[in-house]
């Protein structure tokens, strides 16, 4: 699954409202990702919340809606729901999400 990208350099203070469309590609590999759904995207969302820059990362918080496609379990008839999502999540450099990731696997902590 390829993760979202945030350009940080344009975030400039707290609070500044974030939009972004999420394609349904994107969407369906979260759905896969494990622990795998039996769902798949029905089709794009639209993110909207705010960023806040804290020194060199950022934090979003954002709320969306994701439309879901898949099959009842009991009677096995197609099923279309929208599942809510709050997300809160801290972007950081990539240099520095590499860097954290190899200090990790080489075992020190």
């Amino acid at each position: 699954m390829n993760d979202l990208i945030l350009n940080a350099d344009a975030i400039e203070g707290a609070n500044q409202p974030l939009e972004a469309d999420l394609p349904r590609e994107f969407l369906d590999g979260v759905l896969r990702a494990p622990p795998p759904t039996e769902f798949h995207a029905a089709g794009a969302a639209r993110l909207r919340g705010d960023a806040t820059r804290l020194g060199r990362k950022v934090l979003v918080r954002a709320k969306f809606q994701v439309p879901l496609s898949g099959q009842c379990r009991r009677c096995l008839g197609p099923v279309q729901l929208g599942e809510p999502v709050e997300l809160i999540r801290t972007y950081a450099p990539a240099g520095e999400v590499r860097a954290a990731a190899e200090h990790r696997a080489d075992g020190s902590e």
